[in-house]
């Protein structure tokens, strides 16, 4: 199965709302986070995201000496 946004790519997330297939970039975040899902508990790419934007980021660690 080939991204719906890139024919070239190899699609490897599949939006059970609009039944269509990404790839790692289209499918890294949520088409439509704001509407209802009956999926969202269990989809994929929602998940990844909400753990994504929960993680502390690299850069923003906190640094000091003693």
């Amino acid at each position: 199965m080939n991204c719906k946004n890139h024919p070239e790519r190899e699609a490897v997330y599949f939006c059970q709302k609009t039944k269509q297939w990404f790839c790692p970039e289209c499918g890294s975040r949520c088409l439509s986070p704001k509407a209802y899902c009956k999926f969202r508990l269990d989809c994929v790419i929602w998940i990844q995201e909400h753990e994504r934007d929960r993680a502390p980021e690299k850069d923003s660690v906190n640094h000091t000496s003693e």
